[in-house]
């Protein structure tokens, strides 16, 4: 699994519409905050918590067939461009992607994206 920026070329082709079957595409969202048994939701957990559920996540995807050489964005690292990029394209909500009127992005918040 790579950590990239949301540019054209980030390999992502059912995304840039530019894939075999670019007009056929399912996308999906989990909010893991809501469905991870025994870690508690946002406002209950620390930042230790937070970064251990991404660890726990991406562990999980490396593992898996589907998710192996999936694209992990870390949104608390990136520019509000690249979030607003990722809202644009209605992958993440205007409070996952910080840009409510606080600004603030969430410890953990992360989006992980796969290729095919």
């Amino acid at each position: 699994m790579t950590e990239r920026l949301p540019l054209p070329d980030s390999g992502l082709g059912w995304l840039e519409a530019t894939g075999p079957q670019s007009d056929l595409v399912l996308s999906t969202r989990v909010r893991l905050a809501r469905n991870l048994s025994g870690w508690p939701f946002w406002g209950r957990n620390s930042v230790a918590d937070r970064e251990a559920v991404v660890a726990a996540v991406t562990g999980a995807a490396q593992g898996s067939v589907g998710l192996g050489d999936a694209v992990l964005y870390r949104l608390d690292s990136l520019a509000r461009s690249s979030r607003l990029w990722f809202h644009e394209r209605q992958l993440v909500s205007r409070d996952l992607a910080g840009l409510e009127a606080d600004g603030r992005v969430r410890s953990g918040a992360a989006l992980l994206l796969g290729r095919s």
